[in-house]
């Protein structure tokens, strides 16, 4: 759900600080008239060269849910002297990107790489000149990973993580990885500033190999097994607790050489099993496999796995202790996970565990629109069609987000979810039509708007029904500065009071334009604060905590149905 949200002032900032503001000329008199507009810069670095062969980008920014196709992008290079022009750009809204290798993608408008920017509003025959975007080089984390004697350890598993708000809590999410050469040497690239954790792992082919198995020769009769040690997830600088984990920043120019890991050991028990019920696939292409149940580090079959036998056992080796999902998944294409159940590990081996596979079953959507107010007195009031756009989609609660049951809307507002299986969901809704918004979801005698859903097994007889409310709200404003002056790239986020972190439907997003306007529809009717900000981190505006930070200075609505109401606000400097 989720990862792309920074903003800043009217033109890329350099790392100096200063902004080059941009030239644009008037807006023609004939709103009608609807001649082409042209986009024209430099993309340079910090120090003001001209950085040539970058590849710059204008994407159309369209309204969530109104059911235009997206056009494709314009596409530009930059030449010797760093300069690039787009000619012959329909009226519209875009954003502009800029990637070249070495460099970190740069939006106009962003505080800093990767992150959204300005919203450049154009209109007819306009013509937009002068637009700086300032490159930062790509910044690369190398060291070695090193077993408990000092020496290499090749193939190691590398990956870089961020922490975000997402899927309801805080996690340490995987944004990038690398594996160890013959010398246990590793490089990642391509990385931002910011603080980032960083874990080191034994190689393991999870998917189609056997997995590593213990080849420690069986005990004696009548002697206790020897106890098994072998490496474990080791985190920076050389710990197997996430918790203690170091995080690394990373400033802007600045490569981090020298990030060495050990690779530590732990002792490690098996898993041991069987499979049984109706499995809708060949056994030879299922394999058992654990996701660690970590309320914080999102970590997916980062363990030892098993094929499973034809008698349905499986047996999983080398795992350290902790709290686990024992997943059975399909591993010929798609990866689609087929049953789930908790495991416990602690100082010894887990054996007899029963991994009951229900079928899976098909379910039916049907999706209700609201008649809306007036319409027929006004028949352009009336919504567009539910179809279309509009997705729907189960997000795991107790087992891992893989391949999730989804889909979109057929011409009869029907639609089905296939191969589905009994569990718990969070039922995700997007893409909704302009001018509507979410209002129910039933699931027989279930309400799953605010809660989740619970599928028993064989549950595809009753249907998902979800209902849209029509004539909801749109917020519009602007967003001013302490000087009171328009504040482009700035960041507004609508919350609804009080937070609802599961109701992610309810969150809304927009950042402003060049003349520091935003505009936000399809709000249900309720409560918020709206905010606006200089800079906001991915997944920052679900997290209760940190809005609790902020809630004096948000303004707080009381949205009804069709309103439209219009603020101005001041962002928010963190």
């Amino acid at each position: 759900m989720y990862l792309r949200l920074l903003i800043a002032s009217l033109c890329v900032l350099t790392l100096s600080g200063q902004t080059t503001p941009p030239a644009s000329s008037p807006a023609p008199a004939d709103s009608t008239d609807t001649k082409p507009a042209s986009v024209s810069g430099k993309t340079v670095t910090s120090t003001g060269q001209p950085i040539k062969k970058a590849v710059l980008t204008l994407r159309w920014v369209g309204s969530p849910g109104s059911g235009q196709a997206m056009p494709n992008p314009y596409a530009a290079s930059s030449d010797a002297e760093g300069k690039f022009i787009f000619e012959a750009v329909d009226p519209g809204r875009y954003t502009l990107s800029a990637d070249r290798p070495g460099y970190q993608r740069q939006t106009y408008g962003a505080r800093r790489p990767n992150g959204s920017g300005t919203v450049l509003a154009l209109t007819s025959g306009q013509t937009m000149s002068a637009l700086n975007l300032v490159l930062s080089p790509q910044i690369v984390i190398s060291g070695k990973v090193l077993d408990s004697d000092g020496d290499p350890v090749a193939g190691t598993q590398i990956r870089v993580m961020r922490s975000m708000f997402y899927n309801g809590k805080r996690q340490i999410v995987p944004t990038g990885g690398a594996a160890t050469d013959e010398n246990g040497e590793y490089k990642i690239q391509n990385l931002g500033p910011g603080k980032y954790y960083i874990s080191a792992s034994e190689p393991r082919d999870l998917f189609f190999g056997q997995g590593l198995r213990s080849a420690a020769a069986a005990p004696p009769p009548g002697q206790p097994a020897k106890q098994e040690e072998a490496p474990v997830m080791t985190y920076y600088p050389g710990v197997t607790d996430p918790a203690a984990a170091t995080m690394i920043e990373l400033v802007a120019g600045r490569d981090r050489p020298g990030t060495d890991i050990t690779l530590l050991k732990s002792p490690v028990f098996h898993i041991r099993g069987k499979a049984s019920g109706q499995v809708p696939v060949d056994r030879s292409q299922l394999r058992a496999t654990v996701s660690p149940r970590s309320s914080t580090f999102m970590e997916f079959m980062r363990n030892a796995s098993s094929p499973i036998g034809k008698d349905g056992a499986f047996d999983l080796s080398r795992i350290p202790p902790g709290s686990y999902n024992l997943v059975l998944i399909n591993s010929m294409g798609n990866f689609k996970v087929f049953g789930s159940v908790p495991v416990e590990i602690g100082n010894h081996n887990v054996d007899d565990l029963t991994l009951t596979v229900a079928a899976p079953f098909d379910l039916s959507v049907q999706v209700k629109t609201e008649k809306v107010a007036n319409a027929a007195a006004d028949p352009a009031a009336k919504p567009k069609a539910a179809s279309g756009p509009l997705r729907v989609s189960l997000q795991p609660i107790d087992g891992p987000a893989i391949n999730v049951p989804n889909a979109s809307t057929t011409d009869d507002d029907t639609f089905i979810l296939t191969s589905v299986f009994p569990g718990r969901f969070r039922v995700n809704v997007s893409s909704l039509p302009e001018g509507l918004y979410l209002k129910a979801i039933r699931f027989g005698d279930q309400d799953v708007l605010e809660s989740s859903l619970t599928l028993p097994p064989g549950g595809g007889s009753t249907p998902l029904e979800i209902t849209l409310g029509a004539n909801a709200a749109t917020l519009a404003g602007s967003v001013v500065n302490a000087e009171g002056k328009p504040a482009p790239s700035a960041i507004v986020t609508l919350i609804p009071d009080p937070p609802a972190p599961d109701r992610s439907d309810l969150y809304k997003q927009s950042n402003t334009d060049q003349d520091g306007r935003f505009t936000i529809q399809s709000i249900a009717p309720g409560k918020y604060h709206v905010y606006a900000w200089n800079d906001l981190e991915p997944g920052n505006q679900f997290d209760p905590d940190f809005l609790k930070l902020y809630e004096t200075k948000g303004t707080k609505l009381d949205i009804a149905v069709s309103a439209a109401p219009q603020v101005t606000l001041t962002p928010i400097e963190q």
